[in-house]
């Protein structure tokens, strides 16, 4: 029953790391590897604010989130975006955002150390006991805001205005111009939605892990595993490959050994794009006829 709750836990935070990354990918068309250093990025804030300027929780988390969605839009508009309008190549913008990337970390690294660091509320407790597991506050307040946002993602992309034009950018950007949505705006937006879920992933973390300055990377990979096991673009593909990603990883570490983990992670994805490279959900791609 504890490997099933270890399993939830994981897959939600993969799937919150995994919307916040699509969603800006869905309208900008590249990869933004500066997410990585968003997420160990709100995990530090977040710990100065809460842990060592003793901010209540509630304005610590909200400070956090405004932070790092104005800097999740700052780097999109004075930097990425420069050069996503200048260059054709998306590889171009893509080397870009890991230079930002690296930036960041190491400006974290600088201010806060390399040493692991962790939240701690008073002394470790048991938890609550639900059948044979146990579940402490930590990981419920992770477990009822991440499918709170996965839910209200899920509405907002299917059932509001501003979802159906990021639809729209997404399948034809052109066309989408020409019935007069304003690209640009939605690119702003989604750039600062994505950073609202970049800062909640990093605040689940360190609420229930130890963080350093790397380990924004490794969990911004695992989220695109799942994002393209799931079928890029499809949120419940998302979801069902998050679930697949989290699920191999603790059967790993339960069965076997952790240094298991990335090796048999990284074969799972080559398997996945040798297969099937749409994804579990995805559709495959239609040649335009004329």
């Amino acid at each position: 029953m504890q490997i099933l709750l270890n399993i939830l836990l994981l897959s939600l935070i993969y799937s919150v790391i995994g919307i916040g990354f699509q969603i800006k990918f869905l309208t900008t068309k590249f990869y933004d590897l500066s997410y990585a250093a968003l997420i160990s990025l709100s995990s530090y804030v977040f710990l100065t604010l809460f842990l060592y300027l003793k901010f209540p929780i509630v304005i610590a988390i909200i400070i956090t989130i405004c932070g790092i969605a104005i800097l999740s839009l700052g780097l999109f508009a004075f930097i990425l975006n420069p050069i996503r309008l200048r260059v054709s190549s998306t590889l171009m913008v893509l080397i870009t955002s890991l230079g930002c990337y690296i930036v960041i970390q190491n400006i974290i690294a600088i201010i806060w150390g390399n040493s692991v660091q962790t939240i701690r509320f008073g002394s470790i407790k048991e938890g609550y006991q639900i059948l044979s597991a146990h579940i402490t506050f930590n990981q419920i307040i992770i477990l009822v805001s991440s499918m709170t946002l996965i839910l209200t993602y899920i509405a907002l992309i299917n059932t509001t205005r501003l979802g159906l034009h990021i639809q729209a950018i997404h399948f034809d950007n052109i066309l989408a111009s020409i019935f007069g949505i304003n690209e640009n705006s939605i690119n702003f937006l989604t750039n600062a939605i994505g950073g609202c879920f970049a800062a909640f992933a990093g605040i689940f973390i360190i609420l229930d892990n130890d963080i350093n300055p790397t380990m924004g990377f490794s969990y911004l990979f695992y989220g695109i595993i799942a994002m393209i096991i799931g079928g890029i673009g499809n949120v419940y593909g998302l979801i069902v490959g998050s679930i697949f990603i989290a699920t191999i990883q603790n059967i790993t570490a339960y069965y076997f050994n952790n240094i298991w983990i990335e090796p048999l992670t990284y074969f799972v994805l080559i398997l996945f794009l040798v297969i099937r490279p749409y994804g579990i959900r995805g559709n495959k791609l239609k040649k335009l006829e004329l």
